[in-house]
């Protein structure tokens, strides 16, 4: 469908129309209207002709000149400008009181309702009083209310801006029944508190329309939180067809009235398809014009019968004439046949209003189509249309209702006088409600002198006990000796996956003895191909070789499998060999060292990722269990135990991420290259070992002597005497050359390094947990409880204290609503009006 739409000021920066105008003295204010037309009048009860002047204006809506003096038309201009900016400050003080959600004590406010039925030209009448242009559809284009607030921007404002947010005081829901609840709608529910979402501004006239469409598809999601203000859509893409939540719209602009007012969607009678929307529409306007806090603005078209209008039904049934206010469309598309009516409508004879009628025209389809015709043009062609006939000699006496401005400052000064005789009401009403408020909070235990201090003491308290066991000061020596034991547990995992030397003769087998068949009877005992016989004369298993003396001090840890390999002389000798490309024999590569090193450090990721887990356990049950439980321990019903917990935990955990990561970083250096340049205590502690080696190695030796020498049937000595044989034998044996005696400086050099590398490691791991752990917990923890506890909010620190959850949330909802109610006396007060105020 081809959309033709009014074009607006800034579309057209040379568009121009001659001064059509001139003033017409009234007795409150001046308005500018055609040569020869009537005036305006504000009381817009009486119907008595108004005065002219001949002063001509320039090109303007609204004239603020008041007659032929200087003085009189500065007096009324000054006065113009006080009740324009007194209107604006009542308007919006209504809207930061609905914004509070005081719903309970004031469930409505003073507000203008605009009512009427599909296609009578309320869409033509909001566009003309905003100054902007509205989605516009074949059959119904509102299908939710409409909240607009329209005001005249100041000089240090945009010269337009519209802002577009998404009231939400129901959410859908399929199941919902409505019932007889006039409140209430099908398939939807009431949220227990309303919510305000942020939708869009613009500052393009142009832009508008596209956005509140867009508004509009948002509002009638079932999720309008979920849709995006700049996406393309149609009202096809979302679930619903109505929506009884509002689209808000705040519009500044130069010479816009003081307004605000609820656009409803249109009355209609039938829907193609769903029948249930009608009900529902019918609904949702009468919700509106049964609040006694609405005036509201009925517009019928001229062409059509006013008895027959479906939205008029809806104000009679609702009992709303006495706050209603009439406004005949399109008049140019009514018969003079009609005018005859049109007279007895204005008189209040037929189809009376408390507030009247007003008559108004609209842009022709020709114009409209054409789209190059501006606001301000558009009302001097509707004031021309007045200034003919009949409307400037019949219709003269009602000159003050004819045209779109006068009816835009009637709607003005109608809802500023009504919140102001409101106002009284309302106060009486908040001061009502804060006396029982204060009476109910009576009956609460007293607070705390100072709930904020009270936590902030025992935040203090948690810190303080905190630092206490982690450096073991004050007697608390428990958590500081189990870390030094968790520490202690991982140097000797360090230790015991070292590899395993067998420094046995590589190829030497034990001999097998035989046994007599009386020695079968040993309870135990293998069988005879697999036993010998010891030096005690006990049959002992066969082994292949001697173990090395420090397999036997190696303990296996229950917690962990960390692979303990093996090395013997000939596999590192082949090591080397292969690893040199040297072509003189029994080089050391020093590559190879490296290999072999790296190899060696193959377990210490396992290590050391027990190490974290055992610690990172220690210290969050440090915190979570003992400290909390010790300081905390008379606070166990209340929010502040439950959350303290909570927090120190969450505290801790990331900065354990962060321990984490430097402890990895450590590992990944040490394993990434042997580097050492600690020299002397290198070569110290490889000689230390390289002796310890040779000494266990001729061990194995003279014990491969004497195991020969008994495989022969030759004697050997035992006990006591082997030991006096052992020095004689040793002395024997060391002065001959070992073929291994190359490997075995190689083992002494890769143990040493091994040991010096795993003991720098773990003192590096040690240092960054004291510093980075240790130290900074305490400040991480006073800088995380401070904020996430909220200790410097009273309200919050009461809850925190409270011991019973449910009874403190209510009474924190009274000094909420008590808090809010005082606000908004303190705002009613303030524009309460005083003698010599205008109102």
């Amino acid at each position: 469908m081809t959309r033709s739409r009014i074009k607006h000021e800034s579309d057209d920066s040379n568009d121009q129309v001659a001064p059509l105008a001139t003033p017409i003295t009234m007795r409150d204010s001046i308005y500018t209207v055609p040569n020869g037309s009537a005036s305006i009048n504000p009381s817009f009860a009486a119907n008595e002709p108004a005065s002219y002047s001949s002063n001509t204006i320039a090109n303007e809506d609204v004239d603020m000149q008041g007659g032929p003096s200087s003085s009189g038309t500065e007096t009324t201009g000054n006065a113009l400008q006080e009740l324009a900016s007194h209107s604006r400050s009542l308007i919006q003080l209504i809207q930061a009181l609905t914004a509070l959600n005081i719903d309970a004590t004031i469930p409505s406010w003073p507000k203008f309702v605009v009512v009427g039925n599909q296609s009578a030209g309320k869409s033509s009448i909001v566009e003309a009083i905003c100054d902007i242009t509205v989605p516009r559809d074949e059959g119904t284009c509102t299908r939710c209310p409409f909240l607009i607030t329209t005001s005249a921007s100041s000089s240090s404002e945009p010269a337009f801006s519209c802002r577009v947010s998404l009231h939400l005081t129901y959410a859908y829901s399929p199941k919902a029944v409505a019932g007889s609840n006039p409140t209430k709608f099908d398939h939807w529910v009431k949220l227990p508190k309303p919510e305000a979402i942020e939708f869009d501004t613009v500052y393009d006239k142009a832009q508008v329309e596209t956005v509140l469409r867009r508004a509009q598809l948002a509002i009638l999601s079932s999720r309008p939180d979920q849709v995006d203000s700049r996406g393309s859509s149609t009202i096809k893409d979302v679930t619903l067809q109505f929506s009884p939540n509002v689209v808000s719209i705040e519009i500044h602009g130069p010479g816009l009235p003081e307004l605000s007012f609820y656009d409803l969607p249109g009355a209609i009678n039938v829907v193609d398809g769903d029948d249930s929307l009608v009900p529902f529409v019918e609904r949702l306007i009468k919700l509106y014009l049964t609040d006694e806090q609405a005036l509201v603005l009925l517009a019928c078209s001229a062409d059509q019968d006013i008895e027959n209008s479906t939205a008029f039904k809806f104000v009679r049934q609702c009992g709303a004439e006495g706050r209603c206010m009439g406004v005949l469309t399109k008049a140019d598309l009514a018969p003079p046949s009609k005018y005859g009516l049109f007279e007895l409508v204005l008189q209040r004879i037929k189809f009376p209003l408390a507030k009247g009628w007003f008559v108004t025209k609209q842009l022709s389809q020709d114009k409209l189509a054409a789209g190059d015709v501006t606001h301000t043009h558009a009302r001097r062609l509707e004031q021309e249309y007045f200034a003919r006939e009949p409307w400037s000699t019949t219709f003269s006496p009602f000159a003050d209702r004819l045209g779109t401005l006068n009816l835009r400052t009637a709607l003005s000064q109608y809802l500023t006088t009504h919140i102001l005789d409101e106002l009284p009401g309302i106060i009486t009403r908040v001061e009502d409600r804060l006396l029982q408020i204060a009476q109910t909070l009576l009956q609460f235990p007293e607070a705390p002198a100072s709930a904020t201090y009270e936590v902030i003491s025992e935040m203090h308290r948690l810190i303080d006990t905190t630092t206490h066991h982690l450096t073991g000061d004050g007697g608390r020596n428990d958590f500081r000796t189990e870390y030094k034991t968790l520490l202690k547990d991982a140097a000797r995992r360090f230790r015991d996956a070292r590899p395993r030397i067998m420094l046995g003769t590589p190829g030497y087998i034990r001999p097998s003895i035989p046994l007599d068949e009386s020695d079968n009877d040993v309870p135990g005992a293998a069988t005879p191909a697999k036993i010998r016989k010891g030096n005690n004369g006990l049959p002992v298993r066969t082994v292949s070789q001697t173990p090395t003396p420090r397999s036997s001090r190696i303990k296996k840890e229950p917690t962990m499998d960390i692979p303990k390999g093996t090395l013997t002389l000939d596999e590192l000798r082949e090591l080397y060999d292969r690893g040199s490309g040297s072509g003189i024999p029994d080089q050391l590569h020093p590559k190879v060292t490296e290999q072999v090193v790296l190899m060696m450090m193959g377990s210490w990721d396992t290590i050391v990722a027990y190490l974290a887990r055992d610690i990172k356990t220690h210290v969050l049950r440090l915190l979570t269990t003992t400290v909390v439980d010790e300081v905390l321990v008379k606070r166990q019903k209340t929010q502040l135990y439950t959350q303290s917990k909570q927090v120190v935990s969450r505290l801790f955990q990331a900065l354990w991420i962060e321990q984490e990561a430097r402890i990895r970083y450590v590992l990944q250096c040490e394993t990434h290259k042997p580097v050492t340049y600690a020299s002397d205590q290198l070569r110290k502690l490889q000689a230390a070992i390289e002796t310890k080696l040779q000494h266990d190695r001729l061990t194995n030796l003279i014990d491969e002597h004497y195991d020969r020498l008994e495989a022969d049937g030759q004697k050997v000595p035992v006990g006591t005497d082997r030991e006096k044989k052992r020095a004689e034998l040793q002395s024997k044996l060391g002065g001959q050359a070992d073929e291994y005696n190359r490997e075995l400086g190689a083992i002494a050099r890769l143990l040493a390094y091994y040991d010096l590398a795993s003991a720098r490691m773990l003192d590096t791991i040690a240092v960054h947990l004291e510093f980075g752990l240790i130290n900074s917990l305490p400040g991480r923890l006073r800088d995380g409880l401070r904020t996430e506890l909220r200790i410097t909010e009273e309200q919050h620190c009461l809850q925190l204290l409270a011991e019973d959850p449910a009874r403190e949330r209510v009474r924190l909802s009274l000094l909420e609503e008590q808090k809010k109610l005082q606000d908004a006396l303190g705002r009613l007060k303030a524009v309460l009006p005083t003698k010599g105020t205008v109102a």
